[in-house]
């Protein structure tokens, strides 16, 4: 199928991406199954996208909405050249006000994922088990979850839905549907699609997974030599890595942290993590002009509940404000961040411009470390190039309940070690001290 239609156009970073990813396409061993996952999403995103969506109450979260894809086709499902299966949509409403919550249309949901019937495999150093695949443009992630865990999302959604239609600028991980493929052999893959925290169009240098834990929280060597590889708690902390947000930035992502960490416990979730993106960028120094103009990038909301947008100007540009697959902030102010963002929809206001000899003195008087690949010429000209950093951060793997199986190996694992139930080094302890422990942990991690 996706031999016959226009490929998806690519930037260079997209394009270097799916050199070292594997494309999902015709003949590859996971095709069928994905064309299963997109021809469903298609067909119910479609069928749902017209539906008059008022105020949601219990019937929309219980509702559910099952596809027979049958290869000769049906009135509500088209034919195809595949084996024949069932889709399920759950909420498909709920979701769909999600979307819509964060600027994401039916038109633009359906051509990221759909367009080409094609994925991106992803690799991850993950225990779980779990499939991850990218959308085609990496705007979305497709990831494969157990049947458990669905019905945890089914029984937390009212909650997580109020939550992010009352805080825009949410760190939790953006869910923005939920189905199941039920393929003729009787097996039965439940998957979620998630926003992708990372930018689509911006080179990722260091990645981290932190969930305030210690104990065996540490990459290989072995594991260290992939550039893709996502570090753990203690290569952050052995690497004294500090991100450097500035007091306000600061205080503003852990208000923010501590509500979406209250929702956690209310749900009695444990194991997440933060999942941290640093992009460095450089800006040239030498063929800077006077006018050249940099966007200052601020993140989350103010102290008051509810949608926080209001409490932050509109950018410079008069563009409106857009959703996020997680949050940017900027140790500096990144040049051309704005346009990376509106391309993939990121919480983040932008308040004002400042001039490039502005930039540099504020790079200079808070860098904590000295330049890299600082060179002089011979007609002792400063060095050509800054560097600063941008952090895209949000909080995942979210679904994981304190139930009787992991209360079981809190207490197996504080045995086992020696150590009294609640220690604060290993991942399995109850959900308030998870928070707290997490809490504790990234604060210690900004500067």
């Amino acid at each position: 199928i996706a031999s016959h239609r226009n490929p998806v156009q690519m930037s260079e970073v997209q394009k270097a991406k799916v050199a070292t990813s594997k494309l999902i396409s015709q003949g590859h061993d996971s095709f069928e199954l994905i064309f299963m996952m997109l021809m469903g999403i298609r067909t119910a995103v479609g069928k749902f996208s017209s539906v008059s969506c008022g105020e949601i109450g219990p019937q929309e979260f219980n509702q559910k909405w099952e596809g027979d894809f049958v290869s000769k086709g049906t009135a509500e499902t088209p034919a195809h050249a595949h084996n024949d299966f069932k889709f399920k949509d759950y909420a498909p409403l709920v979701f769909r006000q999600l979307r819509e919550r964060f600027g994401i249309s039916a038109q633009d949901y359906m051509l990221s994922l759909t367009s080409e019937y094609v994925l991106v495999e992803m690799f991850t150093n993950s225990k779980s088990g779990s499939f991850f695949f990218y959308s085609a443009d990496y705007r979305f992630v497709l990831k494969t979850c157990t049947k458990r865990e669905a019905a945890f999302m089914m029984a937390a959604l009212p909650q997580y839905h109020q939550h992010l239609m009352q805080h825009r600028f949410t760190l939790l991980c953006r869910f923005f549907g939920l189905h199941r493929v039920h393929h003729r052999s009787g097996k039965r893959v439940y998957f979620v699609v998630m926003g992708n925290v990372f930018p689509i169009d911006k080179p990722i240098h260091e990645r981290y997974d932190l969930k305030g834990s210690t104990r065996n929280r540490f990459t290989t060597d072995a594991e260290r030599q992939d550039p893709n590889v996502v570090l753990k708690d203690l290569d952050f902390i052995n690497a004294r890595r500090k991100l450097q947000l500035g007091d306000d930035k600061k205080r503003r992502l852990l208000h923010q942290i501590k509500k979406d960490c209250e929702l956690l416990e209310r749900l009695e979730v444990i194991d997440y993590s933060m999942l941290v993106g640093i992009h460095r960028a450089t800006t040239a120094r030498k063929t800077a002009r006077p006018g050249s103009m940099f966007y200052k990038v601020v993140g989350c909301s103010g102290e008051g509940g509810g949608d926080t947008s209001s409490s932050l100007e509109a950018n410079s540009s008069g563009a409106p404000a857009t959703s996020s697959m997680g949050f940017a902030f900027g140790s500096g102010m990144s040049s051309g961040l704005y346009e990376a963002e509106q391309q993939r929809r990121v919480a983040v206001q932008i308040v004002d411009t400042v001039s490039q000899e502005q930039l540099h003195e504020q790079i200079s008087r808070k860098a904590s470390r000295p330049f890299e690949d600082a060179a002089v010429d011979s007609d002792g000209v400063e060095p050509p190039t800054l560097y600063k950093e941008v952090y895209y951060v949000g909080v995942i793997d979210i679904l994981c309940e304190y139930g009787l199986k992991k209360q079981l190996e809190h207490h197996y694992k504080a045995a086992k070690h020696g150590e009294k139930v609640g220690a604060q080094n290993f991942s399995v302890v109850d959900p308030v001290q998870y928070s707290a422990r997490f809490q504790n942990f990234i604060a210690d991690g900004l500067a």
